[in-house]
């Protein structure tokens, strides 16, 4: 796949999980469709809902450390490409550490 699949895969991933986080908070905090969607289904209609709260339980807090690990492989992958451009530009040029007198010859 190489470094540059690895970038966009893991990126997107990251994207995607920190826009899934926003959204999902914004859609239990900002909207009332989980306190309309329990009398919604037809046989509880007559239902009366007292203390309505909504959580995030652990699938929630799951998708934090995907995202971090998608920015980890990221990083992983920089770090080995900056390493490895370095050790090649480092090999193309052997003369130039070399003393004068054996350039010279």
């Amino acid at each position: 796949m190489g470094p540059i699949g690895v970038y966009v895969c893991s990126s997107t991933s990251a994207c995607l999980s920190l826009l899934v986080l926003i959204i999902f908070v914004l859609n239990i905090t900002v909207t009332t469709m989980a306190e309309e969607l329990v009398p919604s289904i037809g046989a509880i209609a007559s239902l009366l809902l007292t203390n309505k709260t909504s959580q995030m339980q652990v699938g929630y807090f799951l998708v934090i450390p995907n995202m971090v690990l998608s920015l980890g492989a990221i990083l992983l992958i920089y770090l080995y490409e900056h390493t490895a451009y370095t050790h090649r530009r480092e090999q193309e040029r052997p003369t130039e550490d070399a003393p004068k007198e054996i350039m010279m010859y």
